[in-house]
């Protein structure tokens, strides 16, 4: 399923065999999953574990970009949290009920998208997704991961504050350089968004082929890939030298390499080993 391509793989743990049935579900509904059951509870096209749970995943927490446990939210969350690092490199997580009727989005709602994975996970089986987030429940987009959907990277700045900003309805001032706009009509009502053309000091999201001045500290930005770079080159010149002409190229012009969108050159190139 193209939607889920980014969670890929993911990892499933159901103890009981009920649980072990609504996760069947979500593979029959053509989502890929690594089920995982105590041993007693072998079947085929699933894997088992013999040692304690909390010891299975400390072994294989790191091997996925995504879990879903058919447990109590409590006990999923005693068994994690040992395993936790920081919101940007943690995993998505969800919790499906015994019964299939609800799917809870337990972390990585934003930055790991676990939200999307929740909604698209419980549509496939009929469960009522659970999404706890401020930014959903009031109905606004998620600063820290909406430029995601676009194919956007996201850059430096303190998105923390500009969260708290948004979470305490507070307007958020947008400049946009480059990139689509259609993101711009699906803005709800409730939400302050003021766009400049200028600049703007601190306080704002900056969308854009530039780097962020590190004088802004208190501002983030998204970068949509919109550079290309044309690379030529004496015969036999290295990679390292190749590098540091783009790294030196893209400083004078305050162009950011997150908004390279590829590299080109003529191919008489080709075989150049820089």
């Amino acid at each position: 399923m193209p939607l889920l391509e980014n969670f890929q793989p993911i990892g499933a743990i159901a103890p009981t065999s009920q649980g072990l049935l609504q996760l069947q579900r979500i593979v029959a509904a053509g989502i890929p999953l690594s089920i995982w059951v105590p041993s007693h509870l072998e079947h085929p096209g699933v894997q088992t574990y013999a040692r304690p749970l909390a010891v299975h995943l400390q072994e294989c927490w790191c091997h996925y970009r995504a879990w879903i446990f058919t447990l109590a939210c409590g006990a999923v969350v005693r068994l994690i949290s040992p395993l936790l690092t920081h919101k940007r490199q943690d995993p998505a997580v969800c919790v499906l009920s015994e019964d299939g009727r609800w799917m809870v989005s337990l972390l990585g709602g934003h930055g790991a998208g676990g939200d999307r994975l929740c909604q698209v996970l419980s549509a496939a089986i009929g469960a009522t997704p659970i999404l706890t987030g401020a930014s959903h429940a009031q109905g606004y987009f998620a600063v820290d991961c909406w430029g995601t959907a676009l194919g956007w990277q996201r850059g430096a700045g303190d998105w923390n504050a500009i969260a708290r900003q948004q979470a305490q309805g507070k307007p958020l001032r947008v400049y946009q350089t480059c990139g689509s706009s259609l993101w711009r009509t699906a803005l709800n009502p409730p939400q302050a968004v003021e766009f400049v053309s200028a600049p703007p000091a601190e306080n704002a999201i900056w969308i854009t082929e530039r780097a962020l001045p590190s004088s802004l500290t208190s501002s983030v930005a998204w970068h949509p890939r919109v550079l290309w770079l044309g690379i030529g080159c004496e015969r036999g010149t290295s990679a390292a030298l190749i590098q540091q002409a783009i790294d030196q190229t893209l400083a004078q012009a305050g162009l950011s390499p997150l908004a390279i969108a590829g590299i080109a050159s003529i191919d008489r190139k080709a075989d150049e080993v820089g």
